[in-house]
């Protein structure tokens, strides 16, 4: 039996080395598979190209993968497809870095040619210089990359901004890029390009400009921006099938090859038209070249069947037909061309750098005349397009290079797309000047007084009790807040309520981050627009209007978005001109602004892109955007269990950080047969309630008689009637803050000298951004925030460091008032969008009240530190020091 088992064993030995002979290796059953699955899905998807097929073949013998198919549409034409589901972040393919092939200029050329011509540039003599070693290597039977320029598109495939007929131009009909398109050989392939004759033959050595046209047409739409920090093209086989869409998601990036053949070349490229640069860098750094992959991911979740796309950079429609040969499908076949658009530059008709995202931002002004003018020049441009329209029919036939016209056609139904387009900027733009005339009118005349008798009218029909009036001014001055007062209606005793505000009526803000703020602002702007359209579709019907009420949360809001600021009349951080920060000197503070800046012109850009996608135009500007957010921001309040939200009535009320009188957060009991009684009356488990959770149950109803929380503002001291009240629920605002973030104006000199004489003791502090060590985004980016009242001076807190701290406040001093600072912030001059001119005379006046409260903090510290040193004999050291810290002689 021993041996039977023996003889068994060998037996099963034999036959498992038999059948790993002939089993074939895990690398071939993959490649077989991967064949199998895209023979078998080729129907489903097109035909089959022998020659991609051979490209895909060749990049998986060289270490690639590639989990996508490409076949030829049944309108013609190569596309990608997912032949099976594709999560995001799957690995679509795998193209090694060696089998990319990357375009060279010859450096004694491209020096030659600088050299010859005048004014070259070089960018351009090495993109011409790389064209023509690529007309070589493609020319060249023994280069490996043959299999992939097999299946580069042929000449007459092949339409780009370097070889589109002269014939076709005049369809272009913008005289700047018609010209540019014409003379870019010389800027090219030097000056004397002109003297190559495009019927020359070509040789293997030396390309016909004919030649060159097609090859530079393959560069700039096949091509790729470089990964390896060079200026040369390159070139990513299978990928560079895949068609552009502006809303691709899916990304590549360099990284490891996971590829079971990676590694193992079973017909290897040649480096020296591959990426050896990036090759031998990787192995400078220790990592196998040959393991290295271009990996294309999905972006989004593909379905089995889906087109797989790739994103070039966002392109306007005349970017990608003159660039690439294509027109786009979706909302930017709606949008201006680049070449239509305000911002086009002439002098440099290729510049792509105003292509942002969603086409960049559209023309919007800050006067009606700015607006006037763009119109002119806009109806000018459609006109002068309808009128060709005629003649270019005639005149303008299929070039022979263009067999059946297809191109021809595109060029024609992209004029259509363009006239359209300027057609619906033109209305646009003339909705848009009625707004900005409405507002030029609203900022000159006072808001009217019957907006805030409704205000009030709105808040006592929802709760409230309010025992002061709303008072505007005489319309003499331009600043919404100085030109509207607070006032009590009757004479009120201390601790008597000058107002209950119910928090349900506090305009909420979730969450309260920048972009909170920011979607806030804008459904703000949104409603009040809707508001507007609707009273102009009803021809002013108040009582349509009166019907309309709460039924909609806009029309709820109306009454008190009627007593905003109107636009123009709060200034901010927020909406202050950049050509202004020179006047803040403060770098920190400049950045930190330009950062807010950007973030609001992000949001409009979102906003900008979901109105493109949802075929719609907005007359809404973001110069509005950003006055929004300024009254947002210089509203907020802390509201306790209810969050962030602007209260109506108190942020009308002057702030005075003296101001006696005072607003807490408490429940709202009316008595019954007083419904507008000028003293709250509080249930006892309510007065005794001692957290937010408690008083969030008074609020929920849970205690008999609540209703809500409130806001209730009481008076510090007896008021006489008619007195004008103030506020402080903002907390303790320096100049700067209450400058930057709420608008408030800066004392002017003569207000400064009564102010001095009645406070004459009163602690004149640095400002915020001066003090030491100060968190900006902490002091001007949390919302809401209500800052306490700076300790004073305490001559203990300086001992040991007076010396550091004095030399910290002469170098800011002396970085102020330096002759390069004092002429950059004279140089400064109005802007357009600082209208009346009053933040600019703010921010001067800011600047110099700040010099003299550094001047006052280096003297109190001086007088400080030699009380100190008083106890020591070194007078000398005292005297020293106080002189260097006199006003106006500071030194460092």
């Amino acid at each position: 039996m021993q041996g039977a088992g023996l003889s068994i064993s060998c037996l099963l030995l034999v036959l498992a080395l038999a059948h790993a002979e002939s089993v074939e290796s895990p690398a071939a059953l993959i490649k077989e598979a991967t064949a199998a699955s895209r023979q078998l899905q080729a129907d489903a998807f097109g035909s089959i190209l022998p020659d991609v097929e051979k490209v895909v073949t060749w990049v998986q013998d060289n270490g690639g993968e590639v989990n996508v198919v490409v076949r030829e549409s049944p309108n013609g034409g190569r596309k990608v497809f997912a032949p099976k589901h594709f999560a995001e972040g799957d690995v679509l393919g795998e193209i090694p870095l060696e089998v990319c092939y990357s375009a060279r200029p010859d450096p004694a050329v491209v020096s030659q040619r600088m050299h010859n011509c005048e004014n070259a540039d070089q960018a351009a003599m090495e993109a011409g210089s790389s064209a023509e070693q690529m007309w070589r290597d493609m020319n060249d039977p023994d280069s490996g990359h043959q299999p992939y320029f097999a299946v580069l598109p042929k000449r007459d495939a092949v339409w780009s901004w370097y070889d589109i007929p002269e014939s076709y131009m005049p369809l272009v009909q913008n005289s700047a890029t018609e010209a540019s398109m014409a003379d870019w050989e010389d800027a090219y392939f030097g000056c004397n390009s002109s003297s190559s004759s495009s019927s020359k033959p070509s040789t293997h050595l030396e390309p016909s400009m004919d030649d060159l046209r097609f090859t530079m047409s393959l560069m700039g739409t096949r091509g790729f921006t470089p990964m390896d920090g060079s200026n040369h093209t390159h070139f990513y086989p299978v990928m560079d099938m895949a068609d552009h869409r502006n809303d691709c998601s899916n990304k590549y990036d360099v990284g490891t090859c996971s590829s079971a053949l990676a590694g193992k070349h079973a017909a290897p490229a040649g480096k020296e038209e591959g990426l050896a640069e990036s090759e031998e860098a990787l192995a400078e750094n220790g990592q196998d070249s040959a393991k290295r992959c271009i990996v294309w991911t999905a972006g989004a979740d593909i379905a089995t069947g889906d087109e797989i796309c790739l994103s070039y950079s966002f392109m306007l429609q005349d970017m990608s037909l003159l660039n690439y040969g294509f027109l786009q499908e979706g909302p930017v076949a709606h949008q201006l061309s680049r070449i239509d658009r305000h911002d086009f530059d002439p002098e440099n008709p290729s510049d792509e750098s105003a292509a942002v995202e969603a086409g960049g931002a559209p023309f919007e002004a800050v006067a009606p005349e700015q607006t006037t003018e763009e119109l002119v020049r806009l109806t000018q441009l459609l006109a002068d397009l309808t009128a060709a329209d005629a003649e270019l029919k005639t005149t303008v036939q299929p070039h022979p290079r263009d067999a059946g016209g297809w191109f021809l056609q595109q060029l024609w139904l992209w004029r259509q797309q363009r006239q359209a387009a300027v057609a619906a900027e033109i209305m646009r733009l003339q909705r848009q000047l009625l707004r900005l005339e409405a507002a030029h009118r609203a900022y000159q005349q006072p808001k009217p007084q019957a907006a805030f008798d409704r205000l009030l009218a709105w808040m006592h029909k929802f709760g409230a009790v309010v025992n002061v009036a709303i008072i505007t001014g005489n319309g003499q001055t331009t600043h919404q807040q100085a030109a509207v007062s607070t006032r009590a209606i009757n004479a009120l005793k201390a601790g008597e309520v000058l107002a209950a505000i119910p928090v349900s009526l506090a305009y909420p803000i979730q969450g309260g981050s920048s972009d909170d703020i920011e979607e806030a602002a804008l459904q703000i702007l949104v409603d009040m627009h809707s508001l507007t359209t609707q009273r102009s579709s009803s021809n002013n019907d108040i009582s349509a209007r009166k019907a309309a009420d709460v039924s909609t949360p806009a029309a709820f809001w109306e009454p008190y978005y009627a007593a905003l600021p109107a636009h123009g009349r709060l200034k901010t951080m927020h909406n202050m001109p950049t050509a202004f920060l020179p006047l803040l000197q403060h770098t920190e503070l400049e950045h930190f602004i330009e950062e807010v800046a950007l973030q609001s012109e992000l949001a409009w850009n979102e906003r900008l892109r979901a109105a493109v996608d949802a075929g719609s135009s907005s007359s809404l500007t973001l110069a509005e955007l950003k006055h929004m957010i300024a009254v947002v921001t210089s509203r907020l309040q802390v509201l306790g269990p209810a969050g962030l939200g602007m209260l109506p009535l108190l942020d009308l009320a002057r702030h005075d950080n003296a101001c006696p009188h005072t607003t807490e957060l408490e429940p709202c009991t009316l008595p019954p047969d007083r419904p507008a009684a000028p003293q709250l009356h509080l249930t006892q488990d309510c007065q005794n309630a001692a957290s937010d959770a408690n008083l969030s149950s008074c609020a929920a109803g849970h205690q008999p008689g609540v209703t809500a929380i409130c806001v209730v503002w009481r008076a510090g001291g007896d008021v006489a009637a008619g007195q004008e009240v103030c506020s402080r629920h903002r907390g303790y605002l320096l100049p700067d803050v209450a400058l930057l973030l709420h608008g408030m104006e800066v004392p002017q000199q003569q207000q400064q000298q009564q102010q001095q004489q009645q406070q004459q003791q009163q602690q004149q502090h640095l400002f915020a951004i001066d003090t030491n060590g100060v968190d900006l985004q902490e002091l001007l980016g949390s919302p809401g925030a209500t800052p306490e009242q700076p300790p004073p001076f305490s001559s203990d807190e300086f001992e040991g460091n007076a010396a550091a701290e004095l030399l910290r406040l002469k170098q800011l001093l002396q970085n102020i008032t330096c002759d390069v600072q004092v002429e950059a912030a004279g140089a400064v001059e109005p802007a357009d969008e600082d209208w009346g001119g009053r933040l600019l005379q703010q921010l001067r006046a800011l600047l110099q009240l700040r010099i003299a409260a550094i001047e006052a903090e280096v003297g109190r510290i001086t007088a400080a530190a030699a009380q100190l040193e008083r106890g020591t004999t070194d007078e000398s050291a005292i005297n020293r020091m106080t002189a260097a810290a006199s006003p106006g002689q500071v030194s460092v």
